[in-house]
């Protein structure tokens, strides 16, 4: 039995370390990267467009004449 718990714990102790994941090579890491930016520029550019037409009602409230 005591044999046992030791095994058991041998192996929830080595299960994180299975769990690790292999370094990326370079050639993975730059594509990673450039997906990465690319994701990043596709949000901002949404964000932009969702903005825009509230962007260009403060301009236009801006410009106005407020004593007119």
């Amino acid at each position: 039995m005591r044999g046992m718990r030791l095994a058991f714990a041998l192996i929830l102790a080595a299960t994180p370390a299975l769990a690790q994941e292999a370094p990326p090579t370079p050639e993975a890491e730059a594509d990673g990267f450039s997906l990465m930016e690319e994701g990043a520029r596709l949000l901002f550019r949404g964000f932009m467009t969702e903005a825009e037409p509230a962007i260009a009602e403060m301009n236009q409230a801006g410009t106005d004449d407020p004593g007119a």
